[in-house]
């Protein structure tokens, strides 16, 4: 799929669209289809910064809105304070720093963690 990618600590201007790999949900996440992001100054200073739960090349962006593509196994729709995804459902979250960002065609997203909701 194709991808905003970092190759590198301290590299954010030197970032290229490329090929990564489809994630896959795990259990009780979401696939989510990207449909608008943005990079704002946090992943700018993550990005320079760097992470060390990160590998590299990486995904940069926490903020995005998408449609749910794919539903993970042992994910109950309507269990906890903001499951309600379900396949086509629009979502809209942010991603926690460690994981994975959503500059990105797709994203994997546990959609009970705090701060993750959908619309």
């Amino acid at each position: 799929m194709k991808a905003l990618l970092l190759q590198g600590p301290g590299e954010v201007s030197q970032m290229r669209v490329g090929e990564a790999v489809k994630p896959s949900p795990q259990p009780g996440e979401v696939l989510v289809r990207i449909m608008a992001t943005a990079l704002n100054p946090v992943d700018y200073k993550t990005g320079n910064q760097g992470n060390p739960h990160w590998s590299y090349p990486h995904i940069l962006g926490l903020d995005s809105a998408g449609i749910v593509e794919e539903i993970g196994e042992h994910h109950y729709p309507g269990r906890g304070p903001c499951c309600s995804n379900r396949h086509r459902d629009k979502a809209c979250h942010r991603q926690d720093r460690s994981d994975a960002g959503v500059t990105a065609k797709l994203t994997r997203v546990l959609p009970c963690r705090q701060g993750s909701f959908s619309a």
